[in-house]
């Protein structure tokens, strides 16, 4: 699995652009991607290959195993991806 820093270095050798300006881009792509999704909450759709969507995770009630205390998980939302029907060829 790549991390954000090994993408960066891999968007520099392959367009053959500094470490830095690679790093800049694959950062400013990120946050414009968590913008998208949180803020404006559009689901964004990577053609052949999938979709991000937020979904809201309703709050719950449950027992801690170990000490049986009741707790509330707290309302919050999540990013989801699901992979498009066609396998990419």
């Amino acid at each position: 699995m790549l991390s954000t820093s090994d993408f960066s270095k891999l968007y520099a050798k392959e367009y053959g652009v500094s470490l830095e300006s690679a790093t800049v881009a694959c950062s400013n792509v990120w946050k414009l991607l968590g913008k998208v999704l949180y803020t404006l909450g559009e689901d964004f759709n990577i053609h052949k290959i999938g979709t991000l969507k937020k979904q809201r995770v309703s709050p719950k009630r449950f027992k801690h195993p170990l000490t049986g205390k009741l707790s509330v998980r707290i309302e919050k939302y999540v990013i989801k991806f699901k992979e498009s029907e066609f396998p990419y060829t």
